[in-house]
């Protein structure tokens, strides 16, 4: 086995460790955050979270056309040096899509919110929740897109750290802001941790 073989897989092996960790750590951040959110928000809760989480990245997966997959694969396959003229070019061309994306999203949410309301709960009009989630399906887009960058460069560890935070902020700003307004506290957390994510 050659040295840059041998390299490439002790690259491989190191990265899958990494992942596994943060991955195994987001079950079981995600575990505790969702048992105090059911004690806090009940069946219920738990329901609307669910069904307004859904129908957020559902609209965001619809709206960005895939460009967090295929940009992964065109970013890799350019040079390593991070200031090719070529990679940041195309870097600002998947930012510049991220941002009409996040642009169409939102716009989506906020003209499918009575139907969305309509078809997704039997009981009261939930219109105006679906408006006030426009600006996360936003912010999921342009994750998408940073997401892509990082991958694509393989800025692994980068993005590690990223999605450590996000869990760790998901835990510290979802339970008490449901323990202090309930459920009228649901939307206001996707959106900030929408934010925060981005």
């Amino acid at each position: 086995m050659s040295e840059s073989q041998s390299n490439g897989y002790r690259h491989i092996l190191k990265y899958t460790g990494i992942f596994g960790g943060v991955q195994g750590l987001n079950v079981l951040v995600g575990l505790v955050r969702n048992k105090f959110v059911a004690l806090i928000l009940g069946p219920s809760g738990m329901g609307l979270v669910s069904l307004f989480n859904t129908a957020v990245i559902f609209i965001s997966q619809f709206t960005t056309f895939g460009i967090s997959t295929s940009a992964i694969r065109h970013l890799s396959e350019y040079p390593e040096d991070d200031h090719h003229p070529q990679i940041i070019h195309f870097v600002k061309v998947v930012r510049a899509w991220s941002l009409l994306t996040a642009l169409l999203g939102m716009l989506v949410c906020l003209l499918s919110g009575s139907f969305l309301s309509n078809t997704t709960f039997a009981w009261g009009d939930h219109t105006l929740h679906f408006i006030l989630l426009s600006p996360a399906v936003g912010m999921l887009a342009i994750t998408g897109g940073e997401t892509a960058i990082l991958k694509g460069r393989r800025r692994l560890r980068s993005l590690a750290y990223v999605q450590m935070g996000a869990m760790f902020a998901a835990l510290l700003i979802s339970v008490p802001v449901y323990y202090f307004f309930g459920e009228t506290g649901i939307v206001p957390v996707i959106v900030a941790m929408a934010f925060v994510t981005m």
